[in-house]
């Protein structure tokens, strides 16, 4: 990601999806172009299950090298594609410890992107999409994962609650739950978003 793909793509494919990197002007782009890659590599990811971690690592640091100019419109245009999908709370929240080497303080945040289950967006971003609407709006089904006796208090209509601990004390029983609210969100509320609400 530092190098921009150069270290491992032709000059020719570096030049062109270079273009198209600085004319987007967003540095979180580079990882939208990530994304993509891992995408397309899905398959191969999922036969390498048994691999050595360093073997994985290898063979994602070389999958840049397959891209040809004639893949760079498709390949921008999708990483393009998901980060106008992505929520944009998160940019604000970690482009500090993710693009800023001299700010000492964002270590503590550094590692909560690092531990994170999932992808942080703030309640705000979510009400203002949610109020949108319509086929343009994005269509959430809402997990409350704070402890029960605050979704108990008090908690959105539409909101469905998840022990989180679960997560920690009994995967297998929070691998059914999550199959349950899956189940639920395909039959009845089909959304194409899933957020999970913590205190």
């Amino acid at each position: 990601v530092r190098s921009l793909y150069a270290g491992t793509c032709s000059s020719d494919v570096t030049l062109h999806l270079w273009d198209g990197y600085f004319q987007h002007a967003d540095q979180f782009f580079i990882f939208f172009l990530a994304l993509v890659l891992l995408m397309f590599a899905k398959e191969q990811l999922f036969e390498m299950v048994d691999k050595e971690k360093n073997e994985v690592i290898d063979f994602i640091s070389k999958a840049p090298a397959n891209l040809t100019t004639d893949d760079l419109e498709d390949f921008c245009s999708l990483a393009n594609h998901y980060a106008s999908n992505t929520p944009q709370s998160f940019r604000k929240e970690f482009c500090s410890c993710l693009f800023d080497e001299a700010d000492r303080t964002t270590s503590q945040k550094a590692y909560s992107v690092q531990q994170a289950l999932c992808l942080p967006v703030s309640a705000k971003e979510l009400l203002q999409a949610n109020q949108l609407g319509g086929k343009e709006g994005v269509r959430y089904f809402i997990v409350d994962c704070r402890p029960a006796e605050q979704y108990n208090s008090k908690h959105l209509y539409t909101a469905f609650h998840l022990d989180a601990n679960l997560l920690l004390e009994d995967p297998k029983e929070f691998g059914g739950t999550v199959d349950a609210l899956r189940a639920t969100q395909k039959h009845s509320i089909e959304a194409e978003r899933i957020p999970l609400l913590d205190s």
